[in-house]
């Protein structure tokens, strides 16, 4: 029921992160699945990520450590940082293709400004733009 995954967070260090599983081991979806999936309600486990501290509510995503290896030193300064459950990224973007170094980068690129410019008007405006994007099911809005 909980699916388990390594994830990259503060400074390098490899944490255990916590998702509902949706996909069975034929990768099929079922349509609950695909509900709790529409909505993200698949990563409500991750609250216990932030309860533990290796994830902020707010934050760039984690990656998995075999992505994370594949990506200009440039951008690995998202690890000055904890990880968290939504971000800038997520809210602009949505899902990005994680086998397209091209996607990647676009995405990181939203990671290094909100490092940047971290603040607590541009924290609200992501849990703004969050939950619209839940209460529409969809991340294009």
């Amino acid at each position: 029921m909980i699916y388990k995954q390594p994830r990259v967070g503060l400074n390098g260090e490899i944490f255990t992160l916590y998702k509902f599983r949706t996909i069975n081991n034929k990768g099929e979806i079922s349509p609950f699945c695909k509900f709790l999936r529409k909505y993200h309600i698949d990563e409500l486990p991750q609250l216990y990520n932030v309860l533990k501290g290796d994830m902020n509510l707010i934050g760039p995503r984690p990656e998995r450590p075999e992505i994370y290896i594949r990506l200009p030193d440039k951008f690995n300064n998202r690890i000055k940082v904890k990880p968290g459950v939504t971000g800038l990224a997520q809210v602009k973007l949505g899902y990005v293709d994680v086998q397209s170094l091209k996607h990647m980068k676009k995405k990181l690129r939203y990671d290094l400004f909100y490092i940047k410019h971290k603040n607590i008007c541009l924290d609200l405006y992501i849990i703004l733009l969050t939950f619209l994007k839940l209460g529409n099911g969809k991340w294009d809005i």
